[in-house]
């Protein structure tokens, strides 16, 4: 049975070959960065960023980044306006020391 070849040999012989092309390591393989932060990324629960990874067309990939960076800034600035807003309030703070 040396010549034989059936379906759990057959990646064996694969390899084998002198000729045999390296695998390439695409982006969803976890074991490079740019697999981890695909993953990360197309998962994520960040509304938006998973339409900016998987979106064909990079016009439409544009256009989600942008409404995303949008809501975002927008979500700073508020942010930022409520706690000046908070800090800017006068405090009054009554201090009375009896010396012993």
């Amino acid at each position: 049975m040396d010549g034989y070849v059936d379906e759990k040999n057959a990646p064996e012989l694969e390899k084998m070959k002198p000729d045999a092309e390296p695998e390439t390591k695409d982006d969803t393989d976890p074991h490079t960065i740019k697999g981890l932060s695909t993953n990360f990324l197309e998962n994520t629960t960040c509304h938006g960023i998973p339409r900016v990874i998987s979106e064909r067309s990079r016009w439409r990939a544009a256009l989600w980044l942008i409404v995303f960076l949008l809501l975002i800034s927008y979500c700073t600035y508020q942010t930022v306006m409520l706690l000046t807003s908070y800090y800017e309030r006068d405090v009054s703070v009554k201090v009375a020391y009896k010396h012993p």
